[in-house]
């Protein structure tokens, strides 16, 4: 028997065992395969769900935080109510008017934030608004015991957002206490709708204490679906086909103890397994179907080495010649390992490159943004962390809006996306905001990079934070239009200021002026102390005239020691003469220069446009000139380059000058006009009105005076003079006629308003002059009331206690609201005679004067009307039953000789 014949391999029972063996191999395969793949879905689908809960818990963090600095912006409006109620006149405000005034803020809530507002004064009284609904003192402990901006109420179960703001006087800057407001979450329609607007969850529960207090979603929480064993928070557990994660809210940085319960669809677990049970089938054929292939070649392999092996030995034995050899099936061999030495090296490579872009990537001085083609973040670098102040984790499955910070419009970010979508690229600057709310400047590159089959599949953004660069640039500009020693605008941009300002007013028809200053004798400072402290000199100068100005004028230096002041819009040529006048008396102050004090003058030019010249060059060239001649003058002075304003100025200066001797000269006069009662036509009293009677006999009217009176400080003392002189006559015709005449006085808004002694002043002219109280009528304007209605309130009170009458005078011309008109303790209303003298040709004004008497018959106020000059106004005035009329039809205002001749 030939021994070879034994060795030679059965094919069918070897192909048995191979098949057998690649069965079991297969099956356990599968197994194994099966095992990490359900594992890893799950863990696919576990990341995902805290993904989403982390971007749910956001969400409500972000609503509530967005609560609190809505109600940090109520506090902030209603402190200022509260101190504008804190005055020099009032030191102590009243505790019923702060609380009319809260009211009426928490009613109106712009904001819709305020459940709960109450006010701890630093004199331990308590003023609490909140709707009955809220009012509890356990809750209103709660507020103003714990500081914290989420607080819990254990006596009612309540969680607060809460805020609190120190309150200080406008008048004396000190605290006066402590204003509190909260928003309740429980149960808050508002802030659930809010809620579903923004986040994805299936359900979400608000706990503390494990005890719900706010829930919202189309399937409730179920308590008794969510129990079991202790699982930590933000781990998600399953019940059923839903999965459930608890997460602690973070808080202004702050981590509370309100917990967000989610509810979270568990559909991609199912969806991932289905697609798992398919996987399987797939490989489980697969590799039944690879393995069988592998063992036929195997064999065909096998059967045919070991044959030609065999041959070669029985040859060997038969013959004595030595086989041939055969490198075919070592060449194969060879080449197999050299394909697997080949891939082996390029493996290494690509390693290699992936760790250097993963260097490249972290240690990259510009930041880096990746993201989907939904323009969902997925990954960024350490550096944009750095520059955004966001962390990795919060930017995650974030869209790059949340860097946004409103600098671009929408058409901006269109044209960004156009240029993605069509080119594939973007470059430009963009402003971002930090997550501190700053806003900061970036150069940015953006492309669109695409996989190994050249399909787009992410976006790439590249930037640099560029703030240095537009800091020197704005550097830089600021150095080319500003003085270096003084930071004033420089003589440059000064031109470019008043050309436009020119073409303003030439298109406005509107006016302007330019001051040119210089000062008087600096050399002879220069010389004596040198340039170092005429340098700081002219330092201090230039931050006392930017102190006389106003924040629309241009104070320059042209150089040296010339000064150019822009002043755009002037509606009074008076002014110019004010600021120029407010600017030498703060030059004549001291300066203090090397241990000693000087004192400066300047010498000032005026001109105007268009009056003196249209164009920017000749208006400075004017002032120059006007500038030389108040040198020439004498220095220490301005001089107007217009004649026609010069000479109305100096007018205006003379009668200045001569209003104060007026008083001295018993130069005043009064004048009075009827006061008749329309029943019965009948004269009752006169208003006493004041006139100017100068040497020459020519009468100057108060509208002339009264505005340069008050701007002097004469006004106290002519308002005085008058009180008393229309005093003496009204008890002068009281005794004459044996019957009660009632007289009015003017008040001025600036004794109104500004006299402390007011209400003593009045006792002590009636005491004087005999006159009754009741037979005195103190007429104020309407707008001198509302400049401080309270302090009004007051004032007007105290008069009425004396016995005299309050007339509301020019009553529809201010801005009075009858919240305040229904609580003055005023008599009279007055209608001004704007109202009054086209009736019956113009039918809003019948329309208003009706309206106003109505209005006083409801308040029980008697109505004056004034500029009476007709027929047709008196039947007009009849008909609506107005008591009291006064003007020219019945008599003009007259002297009281002629007023005792005609009335007496």
């Amino acid at each position: 028997m030939n021994p070879f014949f034994i060795l030679r391999p059965r094919p069918l029972k070897m192909t048995t065992y191979l098949m057998a063996i690649a069965f079991l191999f297969a099956v356990l395969f599968i197994v194994l395969l099966s095992g990490y793949s359900y594992l890893d879905n799950r863990k696919t689908v576990v990341v995902e769900i805290r993904k989403n809960a982390h971007h749910n818990q956001r969400m409500v963090e972000a609503v509530l935080e967005q609560r609190l600095k809505t109600l940090d912006t109520a506090l902030k409006n209603a402190s200022q109510i509260v101190a504008k109620h804190y005055s020099a006149s009032t030191p102590v405000a009243s505790h019923q008017a702060i609380t009319n005034s809260l009211m009426a803020f928490y009613e109106r809530d712009p904001g819709g934030a305020l459940d709960l507002l109450c006010l701890k004064l630093n004199d331990g009284a308590m003023i609490d608004v909140t709707s009955p609904f809220f009012a509890s003192p356990q809750l209103q402990h709660t507020l103003t015991t714990n500081p914290s901006a989420l607080a819990y109420c254990p006596g009612t179960g309540t969680v607060l957002l809460q805020q609190q703001e120190k309150i200080t006087a406008l008048s004396s800057g000190r605290i006066i206490g402590t204003i509190y407001a909260a928003t309740v979450v429980n149960d808050n329609l508002e802030l659930l709708q809010e809620l579903e607007q923004r986040i994805t969850a299936e359900a979400i529960t608000l706990q503390w204490n494990n005890q719900p207090i706010l829930g919202h979603g189309r399937n409730a929480i179920n308590q008794s679906q969510i129990e079991g064993e202790f699982i930590p928070e933000g781990f998600p557990r399953q019940a059923g086909e839903f999965f459930y994660i608890d997460n602690r809210l973070t808080i202004n940085n702050q981590i509370s103890d309100l917990l967000a319960t989610q509810k979270l669809s568990g559909d991609l677990l199912t969806q991932l397994n289905e697609s798992l049970r398919q996987g399987i089938l797939s490989v489980f054929f697969a590799t039944l179907i690879s393995a069988g292939g592998v063992i036929i070649i195997f064999r065909y392999l096998t059967q045919r080495s070991l044959n030609t092996v065999l041959q070669m030995t029985e040859a060997a034995f038969r013959n004595t010649e030595p086989a041939r050899y055969k490198p075919t099936l070592v060449s194969e061999f060879n080449i197999l390992g050299h394909s697997i030495v080949d891939l082996d090296h390029q493996r290494k490579e690509s390693e290699k490159q992936l760790l250097l872009s993963s260097s490249v990537f972290d240690n990259a001085v510009e930041g880096i943004v990746i993201t989907n083609l939904d323009g969902i973040i997925e990954q960024v670098n350490p550096a944009c962390e750095a520059m955004s102040g966001y962390r990795l984790k919060e930017l995650i499955g974030e869209n790059p809006r949340i860097f946004r910070s409103d600098h671009h419009n929408s058409a901006f970010y269109q044209q960004m996306w156009q240029s993605l979508i069509e080119e594939g690229r973007w470059e430009g600057e963009v402003w971002n905001r930090r997550k501190n709310g700053e806003v900061y400047p970036l150069n940015v590159s953006i492309s669109r990079c695409t996989n190994s089959a050249g399909i787009p599949s992410h976006y790439v953004a590249i930037f640099h934070d560029i703030s240095e660069i537009k800091r020197s640039e704005e550097k830089l500009q600021h150095q080319a239009y500003h003085d270096a020693l003084t930071n004033l605008p420089n003589r440059k941009l000064f031109h470019d200021r008043l050309s436009v300002a020119v073409a303003h007013a030439r298109q406005h028809k509107t006016k302007l002026a330019v001051i040119y200053l210089d000062i008087d004798n600096f050399k002879y400072i220069n010389d004596s102390l040198g340039h170092h402290y005429g340098d700081k000199l002219l330092q201090q100068i230039s931050e006392r005239l930017l102190s006389c100005t106003r924040q629309e004028d241009t104070t320059a230096r042209l150089g040296g020691d010339e000064f150019i002041i822009l002043m755009p819009e002037i509606e009074d040529p008076h002014d110019i003469t004010v600021l120029c006048r407010r600017i030498l008396k703060q030059l004549e102050l001291p300066h203090a220069l090397s241990g000693r004090d000087y004192t400066v003058n300047v010498s000032m030019g005026v001109t105007v446009f268009p009056d003196d010249a249209d164009t920017p060059e000749d208006l400075i060239k004017n002032a120059d000139i006007a500038m030389y001649r108040a040198k020439e003058a004498g220095k220490n002075g301005y001089q107007l380059f217009t004649a026609a304003m010069q000479q109305t100025i100096m007018q205006r200066i003379e009668l200045e000058a001569r209003l104060s001797d007026a008083l001295c000269r018993n130069e005043f006069v009064l004048f009075y006009q009827p006061q008749v009662d329309l029943e019965s036509e009948h004269v009752i009293g006169a208003e006493a009105l004041i006139r100017w009677q100068k040497p020459d006999g020519q009468l100057v009217y108060p509208d002339e005076f009264i505005p340069i009176a008050e701007e002097c400080g004469l006004i106290t003392q002519i308002d005085h003079w008058v009180l008393k002189a229309a005093c003496r006559q009204a008890n002068k015709w009281r005794e004459q006629s044996g019957r009660n005449f009632k007289m009015s006085v003017n008040l001025s808004s600036e004794q109104f308003a500004k006299d402390q002694e007011l209400v003593q002043r009045v006792k002590n002219v009636l005491n004087k002059t005999g006159l009754p109280a009741e037979c005195l009528t103190l007429e104020v304007t309407e707008n001198a009331v509302m400049s401080d209605t309270e302090s009004a309130i007051a004032i007007m009170t105290q008069l009425t206690a004396l016995g005299v009458s309050i007339a509301i005078d020019d009553f529809g011309t201010g801005y009075s609201s009858l919240s305040y008109v229904k609580n003055f303790p005023a008599r009279y209303l007055k209608i001004d005679r704007s109202f009054v003298k086209d009736i019956p040709g113009d039918s809003d004004d019948m329309a208003i004067a009706a309206s106003i008497i109505s209005l006083g018959r409801n308040l029980n106020m008697e109505v004056i009307a004034e500029g009476v000059e007709d027929q047709t106004q008196i039947d007009f005035l009849k008909q609506h039953r107005c008591q009291q009329v006064q003007g020219y039809f019945y008599g003009k205002p007259c002297a009281a000789e002629f007023f005792s001749q005609q009335f007496f």
